[in-house]
């Protein structure tokens, strides 16, 4: 039961990154933390980690060991969690932080079927775009933008904000629709003015390819329209049928919800400078330590959203 119990607190270590955060949440003291590592090093007669004076680094048969036993403990912990709640059901509240177009266009039209599936938990919501800690705010899940990963939290990537280009019904009956990058020539384009006093450029690449491929085209937006500074406005501006604009599906799942700008060139993928920071992640508390409702609340919406481009969950919720 020793060599259970010191294997768990092994885990622990590894996952906080140092003997004083993992004794502070297993609510031990350091030093039997330490005196619980080196008992188990003894006893496999293997260094787990490399240690310095303020970070433990895991040598590669500590991260093998933990290869083996995450999987282990988490099943017993499942197993532990579901006898404990047979029979009962998920009740509570739950707090949600989300950025604000993902969470209004995307997971609020989804909570009327969650409230009716689990109608004894009850959400609270955060709305906002700016970055704030799982933790420190008291959310139990946080749906934000991939730079802002935890790591002490698990991270699983929803969907990718995708760019793409729009403009208002009203100007494409007057102008006419674009059907390749090339005709984008003998239209208004709504351009931005980069910090650098540079303009922005549009890359199109046609869907499916790799985007290295030859096949890709870039375009210098012309127009008479540019804008500086309030980057907004670029999307006002396109609602008011001044042009064509590339921007962030996040920016305008609003209008395409209500009709006030449709997408052109849907058959081809715009690349931007940067796909890194593009994604929407969840981030939730490690299995053994989220209570039922929460587990309902995100296996509700892994279930719905998980993989899916926004966009199409808007056009189905719409």
């Amino acid at each position: 039961m020793q060599d259970l119990r010191n294997l768990w607190y092994f885990l622990q270590i590894s996952r906080a990154g140092s003997l004083t955060a993992a004794a502070q949440r297993l609510s031990l003291s350091t030093a039997a933390l330490s005196k619980s590592l080196a008992g188990l090093e003894k006893r496999m007669n293997v260094r787990l980690f490399v240690r310095t004076a303020r970070t433990l680094q895991l040598t590669d048969e500590g991260r093998a060991l933990v290869a083996r036993l995450a999987g282990a403990f988490e099943t017993i912990e499942e197993s532990y969690h579901d006898v404990r709640y047979v029979g009962r059901k998920p009740a509570g509240l739950v707090r949600v932080s989300s950025v604000t177009a993902y969470g209004k266009h995307c997971v609020l039209p989804l909570l009327p079927r969650f409230f009716a599936q689990y109608p004894e938990i009850d959400l609270q919501m955060s709305l906002h775009d700016g970055g704030r800690g799982l933790t420190r705010q008291g959310f139990d899940v946080r749906i934000n933008w991939g730079e802002e990963r935890e790591q002490d939290k698990v991270s699983q990537t929803l969907c990718q904000m995708p760019l793409i280009l729009v403009a208002s019904p009203e100007y494409l009956a007057r102008r006419g629709t674009p059907r390749s990058p090339a005709e984008l020539e003998a239209h208004d384009c709504i351009n931005v003015a980069l910090a650098n006093g540079t303009r922005a450029r549009w890359t199109f690449l046609p869907r499916g390819r790799p985007a290295r491929d030859a096949s890709r085209l870039t375009v210098m937006p012309k127009g008479r329209l540019i804008i500086m500074d309030e980057l907004d406005a670029v999307k006002d501006a396109a609602v008011a049928g001044l042009g064509l604009t590339v921007s962030s599906a996040e920016n305008v799942l609003a209008e395409l919800r209500a009709g006030l700008l449709v997408r052109v060139l849907e058959d081809y993928r715009i690349v931007g400078e940067s796909e890194k920071n593009s994604e929407i992640i969840m981030q939730y508390a490690q299995r053994p330590a989220m209570s039922q409702k929460v587990r309902v609340f995100v296996d509700f919406l892994l279930g719905e959203l998980k993989g899916r481009n926004p966009l199409d969950v808007v056009q189905r919720s719409g």
